[in-house]
């Protein structure tokens, strides 16, 4: 064989194993080491010359078959470097490295002098040691942890939505997220390190929505962006009628000054048409009775689309409902009480439509094997049948009678049970696919609430404020309840509800083993305090570590987000928090924030 039907058949075999040997994938890949890439180069760059010669003359073939085939010396020591070293894949997206003295994995759990690898918005590598690919960004920081979860707040949602004391079971906070709302709030929140919150709309209704998870970086852009204004063609017309005509266009001014009078012409039709509606309008009121349909509410905020919807995390993350908050005037005890009343009938309708699909399911299966059985036993007698029914046949025809045959009767299908949009959240809510969020405050309606929950054993309940919670705190944690308390300091003039408000709240509960999750109250301002309103806490009795997961960790569990953020782990999004010191320390500042892999806060920024 001659070196250039040799060399061929070498690229041919190399093209081939390239198609059909699998990619990479994303997570960190051993790469070939660097000097031995180069050797590959020098080496094809001598074969070069070797099969010009060979295209003038084929000399010496055995020969270069022979040295194509002699293998290449090794150094043994510089492989044995190059395999300690941790080698990257070559990047098919965006890449960030991040290199931090501590990095905060878990609650509780650190690795010192650490990185964490970031590509394509999720995190592929977290250890010592990591080298950024080509291409890659490089940060540093003293701290990386995940970002903070505010579980209680209305950043971004419009406000109408957002304080309605008359919400259903099933309406959804996701239709009512604003783009173009609270902005400035939410670029103030992530420089304070909340990257996600549970926003809710009518949070203070008896019964209010179903709540969600979203990035707060949503839209953020928009903050540079005036809201659009609806368009008014005939406005447009009359200025570019004015503005050519300025400009001395005679033509352009004509064909605009055309596009004003067929403007004028049809706001003349239109206001002689309005005229003509209201007198008919006037003749229809005369028909009419006294009153009339309430005309249905605006809905000011659009539904979210792509990009705006991937930052949801968790479009159903809780139903929201309150007891014995004040709404309009004072509050009856007994109106308040006759609140928690009011909550268990509606958990009691979801128990019910849950019973009657367990029923069904049961009665379909039943059904199906009736069914099959029959099946099995008409194939097993259909011959016998059919010879009964040639005989009646016959036996009708010599008789002068008509022959008629049997209908066969089915047993009937079971039909499902019929739920209207309101019991089937109050089914998922109270089969424990939902948490159930409750405000309440006083400790006579946290225990009455309690009582009511103990004929619904799978209702993951959440309580909200509690300010009175500590003397039932042993119950909540039997019932393996989470609260989320706000602990900021109130001074004299309180609430109704909040006058027992104490900042060792958080402390007392953890230490009874309840979950604590710490909030901003429901505010659309309060996320940027987060971590100071955990600080407090924490100067209060509450474990250092405890309220970290409560900003991170727990508060993802809690809502069914903890495979996405909550820790900086492999295969997680990557919503971190690059910090100059410790998380809970008022004196630390943030200084880079990612959220879903991409850097939205930076130092020159703030």
């Amino acid at each position: 064989m001659t070196s250039r039907a040799f060399l061929r058949l070498a690229l041919g075999a190399s093209a081939f194993l390239g198609v059909v040997l699998p990619q990479p994938s994303l997570g960190l890949l051993a790469q070939e080491p660097a000097h031995e890439t180069a050797q590959d180069d020098k080496k094809q760059d001598e074969k070069q010359p070797d099969e010009k010669k060979g295209e003038k003359k084929d000399e010496k073939p055995e020969a270069d078959a022979k040295s194509a085939k002699k293998p290449e010396k090794k150094d043994d020591k510089k492989d044995k470097d190059a395999l300690k070293r941790p080698k990257l894949a070559a990047p098919t997206g965006e890449v960030t490295l991040v290199h931090a003295k501590r990095v905060l994995t878990r609650p509780g759990e650190e690795l010192a002098d650490a990185d964490v690898l970031v590509r394509d918005g999720w995190i592929v590598g977290v250890g010592k040691g990591l080298t950024a690919p080509e291409g890659a960004r490089v940060l540093e920081a003293d701290v990386v942890c995940a970002g903070f979860l505010d579980p209680w707040s209305n950043a971004g949602v419009e406000p109408t939505s957002a304080f309605a004391l008359d919400g259903t079971a099933d309406s959804q906070t996701v239709e009512a997220l604003d783009p173009y709302e609270d902005t400035h709030l939410r670029r103030q929140a992530l420089r304070g390190g909340v990257t996600s919150a549970r926003v809710q709309i009518a949070g203070r209704a008896p019964i209010g929505g179903v709540g969600a998870i979203v990035r707060l970086d949503f839209a953020i852009d928009v903050a540079s962006t005036p809201k659009p204004e609806p368009v008014d063609a005939k406005a447009d017309a009359a200025k570019a009628a004015d503005k050519h005509a300025a400009a001395g266009d005679k033509a352009a001014a004509d064909k605009a000054g055309d596009k004003k009078d067929e403007a004028k012409k049809d706001d003349a039709k239109s206001d002689e048409k309005k005229a003509d509606e209201g007198k008919d309008a006037k003749k229809d009121d005369a028909k009419k009775d006294a009153k009339a349909e309430p005309a249905a509410p605006p809905r000011a905020a659009p539904k979210l689309e792509p990009p705006y919807g991937l930052s949801v995390l968790n479009p159903a993350a809780s139903l929201a409902a309150s007891i014995g908050i004040v709404r309009q005037g004072a509050g009856d005890p007994f109106d308040r009480i006759g609140e928690v009343d009011r909550l268990g009938s509606a958990l009691d309708a979801g128990r019910r439509l849950n019973e009657q699909r367990v029923g069904y399911a049961e009665d379909l299966a039943k059904w199906e094997k009736e069914i099959a059985d029959k099946e099995k036993q008409l194939e097993k007698d259909f011959k016998k049948a059919k010879k009964d029914r040639e005989k009646e046949q016959k036996d009708a025809e010599e008789k002068g009678k008509e022959f008629k045959d049997k209908a066969y009767k089915e047993d009937r299908r079971p039909t499902p049970p019929v739920a209207s949009p309101e019991d089937e959240v109050l089914a998922r809510v109270a089969s424990g696919e939902m948490p159930l969020v409750v405000e309440a405050h006083r400790a006579s309606e946290i225990r009455a609430l309690l009582d009511v929950l103990r004929n619904h054993p799978r209702v993951r309940l959440v309580l909200a404020g509690a300010t009175e919670a500590a003397p039932l705190a042993h119950e909540l944690a039997e019932r393996s309840a989470a609260v989320i308390v706000f602990p900021l300091p109130l001074g004299t003039g309180r609430m109704p509800g909040w006058t027992e408000h104490d900042l060792g709240l958080a402390g007392a509960l953890q230490s009874a083993g309840v979950r604590v999750l710490i909030g901003s109250g429901g505010s659309r301002e309060g996320a940027r305090d987060l971590a100071l309103l955990a600080g407090l806490a924490v100067g209060h009795g509450l474990d250092r570590d405890a309220a970290f997961a409560a900003l991170t960790l727990a508060a993802a569990e809690t809502f069914d987000v903890a495979d996405r953020v909550g820790s900086v782990e492999v295969g997680k999004q990557a919503d971190l928090l690059l910090l100059q010191g410790d998380p809970l320390s008022p004196a630390t500042r943030v200084q880079y924030v990612l959220v879903g892999g991409k850097v939205v806060l930076e130092p020159e920024a703030r």
